[in-house]
């Protein structure tokens, strides 16, 4: 995926190109449905895109398995399509993640300026910050990290981590998931790691 100064997204991909059409292209073809909104910040994974515009708006499309769009009842969807959520214009990052794990699931995080994470689809680790163990089809799990300063925000299959302009990283989820290992309860409370 490409991001161009003027906030056009371009994507090179089997089938989950955001054109509304299945097909494979070997070169970027530019991002249907998004192009009169300024795009600012773009994240892929394996099946599912996110990008978020200059007027703090969520789009996703791809395959949504385990509700990884945000959709509610949406498998897979071809086009952008905007993420109704909690944040009214306080998003100041956008992170996906598009793990790809034993029971395919999938996961979504945005973090907004005043410290706040929203996410949803696969929580069977706890990598979504919630003691609840299900899929989240929604944008419903909210989550306040201590700071509001968040610098990055990264998602793996069975992990989240936020790190702050402060120097201070916070971890929740299963690390011991990823090898087999039964998963504590107490892993999907966020703490700090330094």
């Amino acid at each position: 995926m490409a991001l161009t100064m003027q906030g056009r997204v371009y994507a090179i991909s089997e089938r989950r190109l955001g054109t509304g059409f299945e097909t494979n292209e070997d070169t970027f073809v530019l991002v249907e449905g998004i192009q009169a909104y300024r795009i600012v910040a773009v994240d892929a994974e394996e099946c599912h895109s996110c990008a978020l515009s200059v007027n703090e708006d969520v789009y996703t499309w791809g395959v949504g398995i385990f509700k990884a769009l945000g959709y509610k009842n949406r498998e897979k969807c071809r086009q952008p399509t905007l993420v109704k959520g909690p944040w009214n214009g306080k998003i100041g990052h956008v992170a996906i993640v598009v793990t790809l794990i034993p029971c395919e699931g999938f996961s979504t995080l945005v973090a907004t300026s005043n410290g706040l994470l929203y996410g949803w689809g696969d929580a069977a680790t706890g990598q979504l910050g919630s003691d609840v163990l299900t899929v989240q089809d929604l944008v419903v799990h909210q989550m306040s990290i201590p700071t509001k300063e968040m610098l990055r925000v990264t998602c793996a299959a069975y992990t989240s981590v936020v790190s702050t302009t402060e120097g201070h990283a916070f971890m929740w989820g299963s690390s011991a998931a990823g090898e087999g290992a039964l998963l504590n309860r107490d892993d999907a409370v966020n703490r700090n790691v330094d």
